[in-house]
């Protein structure tokens, strides 16, 4: 039996992120889901900023922006495939982020509560 997803602090999740890089079975709960989505958001506000102050300093931050996204591009979909199954939905819907629209299904999806542990895929 499968154990419930635990609930993580902002600080927590980013080391939980790249802990479970590769993990594509177990669960993850919504908190560590959406401070992911946190954490990209600040990244991208700093960007922009940078880009504000400075054109050479926004070329750096963009390079290494585009390493961290690729480094963060494996463990992103583990962790949307562990959200959807803890959500109660098959993970293998996460395929739907290649039809337009589709992303933003995921996204919904991904926000539903916690279903109880019996919940197989």
């Amino acid at each position: 039996m499968e154990k419930q997803a635990q609930v993580v602090s902002f600080q927590e999740s980013l080391g939980v992120f790249f802990r479970n890089y590769v993990v594509f079975g177990g669960r993850s709960s919504r908190t560590e889901y959406w401070y992911i989505w946190l954490w990209s958001t600040l990244l991208g506000v700093v960007s922009f900023f940078a880009l504000l102050i400075s054109q050479e300093l926004a070329s750096v931050l963009s390079v290494l922006f585009f390493i961290l996204a690729l480094a963060a591009l494996l463990p992103g979909i583990s962790l949307t495939v562990r959200r959807l199954r803890d959500a109660g939905f098959s993970p293998f819907l996460i395929l739907l982020i290649l039809v337009p629209v589709g992303g933003l299904v995921v996204v919904i999806l991904c926000a539903m509560a916690s279903k109880p542990v019996a919940t197989e895929f």
